[in-house]
């Protein structure tokens, strides 16, 4: 099984020392509670051989693409821009996807007193998942009172049982930055590999909160 990771790094260049005043908190009740979502469509970036391979399917090359191909009925199941074929003029190795795998999400909420959480996933609308793995950063930039930045970065691994939907379920964490700054949640990368070969990629689903 992969190994899971956590990392927090902050880096925070001090102009001049403030030291927070009693009171200085906003109320509770004015902290505001509710999650923003962002939902981005994931669709098939690749096509991994051995998994294909495992699951009866060919994987054949051809005018400059990857293509997977059901190895009972024959039925293209998808394809891509081959990144060994020859470029051509727009078009990215392992880049255009025919078809759309689901959707991937991110949720970032404030939780106040300098705490957030944020859940992130995948809903496959065509197959079933046996690997992901899965990317987020929580970051901040302030300029008072002095001039800072945050950076959390979080990342999750497979494999799975079948399934079409994955959940993080809820992370937190405490800021660094001063009371009221935005931070911008995004899941930097994220893949989804199919029991069919193809391998499905999170879009950046992005989402920003203040942090009270």
């Amino acid at each position: 099984m992969k190994t899971k990771i956590k990392h927090q790094v902050s880096v925070i260049t001090t102009l001049f020392l403030m030291t927070s005043l009693p009171g200085s908190a906003i109320a509770d009740t004015n902290i505001p509670l509710e999650p923003t979502v962002m939902v981005s469509e994931m669709t098939i970036v690749g096509i991994d051989d051995a998994i294909a391979a495992r699951a009866g399917n060919r994987v054949k090359i051809g005018d400059g693409y990857k293509i997977l191909i059901n190895g009972t009925t024959g039925v293209e199941i998808a394809r891509v821009t081959w990144k060994g074929a020859k470029k051509q003029k727009g078009v990215s190795p392992m880049g255009l996807v025919t078809g759309n795998c689901g959707t991937s999400y991110l949720y970032l909420q404030n939780l106040g007193s300098g705490r957030y959480q944020f859940s992130t996933g995948f809903d496959l609308s065509t197959g079933y998942a046996i690997d992901f793995d899965w990317y987020v950063s929580v970051t901040a930039q302030w300029t008072y009172p002095n001039t800072g930045s945050y950076n959390f970065q979080w990342s999750d691994h497979g494999p799975l049982w079948p399934t079409q939907h994955w959940t993080s379920g809820w992370r937190s964490d405490l800021t660094e930055a001063p009371s009221g700054t935005t931070h911008v949640g995004r899941v930097t990368s994220g893949r989804a590999y199919r029991t069919d070969g193809a391998i499905c990629y999170s879009g950046y689903p992005t989402a920003s909160v203040q942090v009270y």
